[in-house]
């Protein structure tokens, strides 16, 4: 399986349903794989299309680009239809990341699916706290004393 993002796998699969959002978002899905993952649509009529236009979360419509990257999740968690996500640290944003976290919860997304979404905001957090310890080590090793060091004039303790 290669990486690549939901998108492109869902455009190479045969998908039965599409996800309609407040953005002009038409979101190709597959029915099952939405039924297993989020309580809101278990007892949904059966239907071809998921209309989210009128949701709100946290008083705003989702994006297309916050459903996009949830489904990208959902069908990463359940290792569906060969979909590999690029789980590269730093993908998404803190804040895309909240608003993924929002969304799942509001259409009732698993545990499983909502831990994967938590592992990715630890990952981004951590990405974001690292240090580049590269500056640190560039400090001149030199004994010429170019930098406060010893020999040269440095600073000295006073004058006699």
């Amino acid at each position: 399986m290669s990486k690549r993002t939901y998108a492109e796998f869902a455009d190479g699969s045969d998908t039965n349903m599409t996800v309609l959002t407040a953005d002009g978002g038409r979101i190709p899905a597959h029915a099952e794989v939405l039924r297993l993952v989020c309580s809101c649509m278990k007892n949904a009529p059966a239907s071809d299309t998921w209309d989210l236009r009128q949701l709100l979360v946290d008083g705003k419509h989702p994006t297309a680009e916050t459903v996009s990257a949830v489904l990208e999740v959902i069908y990463q968690g359940l290792q569906a239809l060969d979909f590999e996500m690029d789980t590269t640290a730093g993908r998404f944003s803190l804040l895309q990341l909240r608003d993924m976290l929002l969304f799942a919860d509001a259409v009732g997304c698993s545990k499983g699916c909502l831990d994967n979404m938590t592992a990715l905001l630890g990952n981004c957090v951590v990405k974001q706290l690292q240090i580049p310890l590269e500056a640190a080590d560039e400090a001149p090793s030199s004994s010429t004393g170019t930098r406060g060091g010893r020999g040269g004039r440095g600073r000295g303790r006073g004058t006699t």
